[in-house]
């Protein structure tokens, strides 16, 4: 398989022909490719690597960590400043249950010393499979062991004059017993609404949550016309038109495992594929396992590339990490 994925707008609206028409003002793929973009706009000004659902966990079948540095050693090799993981880095949530304190503790140290030694800046999305509910040690929100390793699990940070938020969008009632019901809460949305108020009209904002505000992985692939929980976060709509309100940039999202771009009201949405792709075991619906590289440049326009970085699935034996 070619090593870099860029779309072209014929080709995007081509494949996506089972999708439809667009409705409700939402309109598919109406964007420059990354190759495109930079023969035709000014010099890049910012660059940076997403990458999402890495999925590493205790018992490291298929040889997934491994898998995870060859993707962080293409993320070196690219010119990009930092890092931005946008969640499900670990499992140590699953739908059976979690694993013991002990063993999540190992599994976030694992993950952040590894980041730590590639030498770039990050930044973390907490992902639904990185919640740890412990009432014992008064874990009820799930985001607090990793608050532990990564400060926050919601809050923004500046690049070169380019304002980045990063929501929790795995947020779970109290009162909610389903595993994938996922929310942006009162609290974080009145601060997501403070942030984006604050924000001068002519900074570029970028977005960053790992449960989508928008995907159409269901229609495409499930032939299911419902969104759906699980999917996407409950309040979306409201995020949704924050984002277009303030007219935000670009939001880039995770979760889904597949590669995705979207054009809903002016506000550019992206799902960044999966290091993982489909849980170390291959392609998932045509998405390799891959990184996303995005670039900014002079005339503050974004362009990016998904990049498959080459990853040969490996049999199922286990060692521990």
């Amino acid at each position: 398989m070619a090593n870099i994925l860029t779309t072209s707008r014929r080709e995007f609206l081509k494949k996506s022909s089972i999708i439809g028409a667009a409705t409700c003002g939402f309109s598919l793929l109406d964007c420059a490719s990354a190759t495109d973009r930079q023969n035709a706009s000014p010099k890049r000004k910012l660059s940076f690597a997403f990458l999402t659902d890495v999925h590493l966990n205790y018992e490291n079948d298929r040889d997934r960590y491994n898998g995870f540095l060859k993707a962080l050693q293409r993320v070196r090799e690219s010119d990009a400043e930092f890092i931005i993981m946008g969640g499900d880095s670990l499992d140590v949530s699953m739908n059976h249950g979690q694993l013991s304190l002990t063993q999540a503790d190992e599994m976030f140290t694992k993950l952040k010393k590894t980041l730590d030694d590639t030498g770039l800046p990050y930044y973390h999305v907490i992902g639904n499979h990185e919640r740890y509910f412990d009432s014992a040690n008064n874990f009820t929100a799930g985001d607090e062991l990793f608050k532990k390793y990564f400060e926050h699990s919601y809050y923004s940070f500046e690049k070169k004059g380019v304002r980045f938020i990063i929501l929790n969008s795995v947020q779970k009632p109290v009162d909610n017993s389903n595993p994938y019901y996922f929310y942006v809460d009162g609290t974080q949305f009145e601060w997501l609404k403070q942030e984006l108020e604050s924000t001068p009209p002519a900074t570029p904002v970028v977005a960053v949550m790992h449960v989508p505000v928008f995907t159409v992985y269901r229609p495409a692939i499930d032939n299911n016309m419902e969104l759906g929980v699980g999917y996407i976060f409950d309040n979306f709509q409201a995020v949704h038109t924050l984002f277009s309100k303030h007219k935000v940039k670009l939001v880039l999202q995770g979760h889904i495992h597949w590669y995705e771009e979207l054009l809903a009201q002016n506000v550019r949405y992206i799902v960044g594929g999966s290091v993982c792709a489909k849980w170390w075991s291959g392609a998932y619906h045509g998405t390799e396992e891959g990184i996303l590289l995005v670039h900014l440049d002079g005339d503050n326009q974004f362009s990016w590339e998904y990049i498959d970085y080459e990853w040969t699935p490996q049999p199922e034996e286990a060692g521990i990490l």
